[in-house]
């Protein structure tokens, strides 16, 4: 055991039972992960002609914003869940 393993705050304090804050950022960091895949796959089958969505499909925007929004979205989750607030 080195000096910095007893220091408060370290990674060897929180080793255990997971805690509430770091079950809620696991959580919002796969829902991030999750998103930006299915925004992936959804502009893929989009593009390919797979996928047919109405033209304005959210909010009178065109439908690849919509799908971009989605990843961007992903994004801001997974980065947030990422984080060590």
């Amino acid at each position: 055991m080195t000096a910095a393993d007893s220091m408060p705050g370290t990674a060897s304090e929180y080793r255990g039972k997971p805690t509430m804050k770091t079950l809620l950022l696991s959580g919002m960091r796969l829902t991030g992960i999750f998103l930006i895949i299915t925004a992936t796959v959804m502009l893929a089958a989009y593009l390919a002609g797979l996928l047919n969505l109405p033209a304005q499909l959210f909010a009178a925007e065109s439908t690849v914003h919509s799908i971009t929004r989605l990843a961007v979205i992903g994004c801001i989750f997974a980065a947030i869940g990422s984080s060590d607030l």
